[in-house]
């Protein structure tokens, strides 16, 4: 690197050539002879020679002091870069991750592995994805990644991204996962194309010698691949999730987990899953989760007759048509989350749910089209309904008397009302008159956070159902009413009416500085 010495000799010498050029006095007639064709004199000639001779001289000085001074330019930025480049290297080397302790560092790697159902995740062959990448940083990392088995225990397995890999790659890198974990229980997710079976790719085959490890199991592939594992033990297997390809070959019954998975209380079905040709141990089930377009023959229906120890039902479900049991009696449900998934089929609401017998429930969440309103049975067992979730397919809500379903519910305290429009009928029947009916009369938390206010007269609607929950509690007490302790509205409210915006803005915020009001994104 240059020496500040010689920069500031360079430096010198530079300023003192253009001093002396700026004081050389150029002929006085040479623009006067430049203008014209005019002769110069035999001392005008002298004088421009020797002008020229000494310019000449000056060129070549300025030219080496150029040159010098590029020089000069080029070192400086070459210094600068190296400087830049070594203080680049030594923030590196203070960067506070140095600096972790390995627990803390441990506790982050953890968190590049979930042990729930997470789609899509990265895939657990792939080199450039945890827990590899974790391992090739730096050998403390490595340490701390080798020492987590949690880390290695949650498993992605997508057999359609193996096209290209070889058996060999596959086992050897699903043998060291599964090392690695050191016994733990097993996350693992198996994934495969719609017709792809995996029986003889040599991968099952380390799968299969795993399974007294798998505690949550989430599978898309073939029910013959699924069906394939039969026979195997699942003594801690506590969560199956299916989907897709899973029911791709009819007839195919999975026996799979009949009697092999003591442990099993969770069990999800979504889009295409099998079925009536899933055989679960039904007894011992506490949720069963049925969610999309899941078609359920008569018998599997009947089957929930088994499943005395279910606390959560989720149907989603299309029925295929056939006679319902008269009478299904779950007598622990606690929670009852019913999506009319396809009206082209039997519905739910016109077999499944009028058979069904749920003394505990206490939340409930359905979404039935405008015709089912009718055929909901009145539940004397609904009256104990505390939670309750109205996902509007239709922008309408019945009257009374079609609306008895919901008068029985008297319980409620939770109500979350979903729809991109909410129906101005169901917060007319919501405000408290004295002497008028009303629904829900202790209701505490109200989430609209999903709908918005669809006209000026919803809502003004809307505003006069609040005020008449959130008047003096001496009032309300005599009403016997509770009050509306929390109002949950989505984070780009409030609009509105044009007409009577600023009226009915004041009465907003009143009605904010009477209730919590929680804005949700």
């Amino acid at each position: 690197m240059m020496s500040q010495s010689a920069h500031a000799t360079r430096a010198d010498s530079a300023t003192n050539i253009h001093e002396a050029f700026e004081a050389w006095d150029v002929p006085a007639r040479l623009n006067e002879l430049l203008s014209s064709n005019n002769t110069p004199s035999e001392a005008e000639s002298n004088e421009l020679r020797a002008y020229l001779s000494g310019s000449q001289t000056a060129q070549a000085s300025v030219e080496k002091q150029l040159i010098d001074a590029e020089e000069t330019v080029r070192l400086f930025k070459l210094s600068q870069a190296l400087i830049l480049t070594r203080s680049s290297d030594v923030k590196k080397v203070l960067h506070p991750l140095r600096t972790l302790p390995s627990d803390v560092l441990a506790e982050i790697f953890l968190h590049c592995a979930p042990i729930q159902y997470v789609d899509p995740q990265p895939d657990s062959l792939c080199p450039r994805h945890h827990p590899w990448n974790l391992s090739h940083v730096s050998r403390k990392w490595r340490d701390v990644a080798l020492s987590l088995p949690r880390l290695w225990a949650t498993v992605y397995l997508d057999f359609a991204a193996y096209g290209k890999l070889s058996y060999r790659d596959c086992v050897y890198k699903g043998m060291l996962l599964f090392e690695r974990s050191k016994g733990l229980d097993l996350c693992l997710t198996i994934r495969s194309d719609v017709l792809q079976e995996i029986v003889d790719h040599p991968l099952t085959a380390v799968l299969e010698s795993s399974t007294a490890r798998w505690k949550y199991l989430y599978v898309c592939i073939p029910a013959p691949s699924l069906q394939s594992f039969a026979g195997r033990p699942f003594p801690i297997l506590e969560e199956l999730f299916i989907t897709h390809a899973s029911s791709l070959t009819p007839g195919v019954k999975v026996t799979t987990f009949e009697s092999t998975a003591p442990k099993l209380r969770t069990v999800t079905l979504i889009e295409r899953a099998i079925a009536a040709s899933l055989q679960l141990p039904c007894g011992q089930l506490t949720e069963l989760r049925c969610g999309g377009s899941v078609f359920m023959e008569p018998a599997f229906i009947l089957r929930l007759r088994e499943m005395r120890n279910l606390k959560v039902l989720e149907l989603g479900v299309v029925v295929t048509s056939g006679p319902i049991v008269p009478n299904i009696l779950l007598p622990v449900l606690e929670e009852l989350v019913v999506d009319h998934a396809d009206r082209s089929h039997t519905g739910l609401f016109d077999h499944v749910i009028p058979a069904l017998t749920v003394p505990s429930i206490r939340r409930l969440s359905i979404a039935p089209f405008i015709g089912d309103w009718l055929s909901l049975p009145v539940y004397p067992d609904f009256a104990g309904i505390t939670h309750l979730h109205l996902a509007f397919v239709d922008s309408v809500f019945p009257d009374p008397p079609e609306n008895e379903f919901f008068c029985r519910m008297v319980g409620v305290e939770e109500l979350w009302l979903t729809h991109h429009e909410l129906p101005p009928e169901i917060l007319q029947q919501m405000t408290v008159i004295e002497g008028e009916p009303f629904l829900f009369p202790h209701l505490r938390i109200l989430d609209i956070h999903d709908t918005q206010i669809g006209s000026d007269e919803s809502s003004a609607i809307f505003h006069t159902m609040c005020e008449s929950r959130l008047r003096d509690k001496d009032v309300l007490a005599e009403l016997k009413v509770a009050r509306l302790e929390e109002l949950r509205v989505p984070d780009y409210w409030y609009w509105v009416p044009e007409d009577e915006g600023e009226k009915e803005e004041q009465r907003w915020r009143e009605i904010c500085s009477l209730t919590n009001v929680v804005y949700i994104p």
